[in-house]
């Protein structure tokens, strides 16, 4: 369904996985600085931003450790939101690899 809607050429799923593949490294770098300034506000809104992106993108693992981030981070427990952080990271890296080897032209079998 994702692939029939096209604005400009490109369709809405790969308008949105080069998106995200544009933007994941800053966003990564973004809750790296607000984990290590504890700013867990920060780390909730980071993660509740790259959860909805995954989530459009059919990533659930990555939306699902991205939801335990922001749910660490919103009852302020820097222990279990550190470690989330570090689960989400090892999700986001599967995910750049399957999105890079997926587009709507070669769609995963």
């Amino acid at each position: 369904m994702l692939s029939e809607l096209a604005r400009d050429g490109m369709n809405f799923f790969d308008r949105t996985r080069l998106s995200f593949l544009t933007r994941i490294d800053d966003v990564l770098a973004q809750l790296r600085v607000a984990r290590d300034e504890e700013d867990l506000v920060r780390v909730s809104a980071v993660a509740h931003q790259l959860k909805g992106s995954a989530l459009n993108l059919g990533l659930v693992r990555t939306g699902v450790a991205a939801g335990l981030v922001e749910s660490r981070a919103e009852v302020d427990d820097v222990s279990a939101t550190i470690q989330a952080i570090d689960v989400l990271e090892a999700a986001v890296t599967e995910a750049v690899v399957a999105l890079a080897a997926v587009s709507s032209e070669n769609p995963a079998p």
